[in-house]
């Protein structure tokens, strides 16, 4: 809480005149959780550690370095599909040419190889590499290519 306005986990400054802000207002000075908090939650549970800065003008946080900025995903799904099955189903690799899925024999090694043979990986071009755990918890190493993308669909 800032004299002008008050901030929610480092974002940026919310004035206490803003229409869109009364809702959130009125939570706290009830002593309830607002509703918006409990949305990002997510069924999780929501931790509110306020600090009382009205007496001061608000200060924008130093923005601080971020190793990883893109966004992470959950591969996998109850019935995991088979090698070689084209489209883009969950646990699926693909590039230009279409899509690999990476889960699906119970032999590690054999998807492995499956996988890596599909992907048509171009040593030419940067690499990287992407572990990959199977539902049986074994787990592979393949390597990509930067141009590859990673597709997630949960059933």
């Amino acid at each position: 809480m800032w004299r002008t306005g008050f901030t929610v986990d480092d974002g940026p400054l919310r004035a206490y005149e803003d229409p869109e802000n009364a809702e959130f207002l009125n939570s706290i000075r009830r002593s309830e959780v607002p509703l918006e908090l409990i949305r990002e939650a997510r069924g999780g549970e929501v931790y509110i550690n306020m600090s009382d800065h009205r007496h001061e003008e608000y200060v924008p946080p130093k923005a601080s370095l971020k190793a990883f900025s893109g966004s992470g995903h959950t591969l996998g799904s109850p019935a995991p599909s088979v090698v070689g099955q084209q489209a883009h189903p969950a646990g699926a690799v693909g590039g230009a040419s279409g899509s690999t899925v990476i889960s699906g024999p119970s032999d590690p090694k054999s998807a492995e190889k499956k996988a890596q043979d599909d992907l048509k990986v171009d040593n030419g071009q940067p690499t990287t590499n992407i572990q990959v755990r199977l539902p049986d918890g074994s787990r592979f190493v393949i390597k990509l290519n930067h141009s590859h993308t990673v597709f997630s669909h949960l059933l």
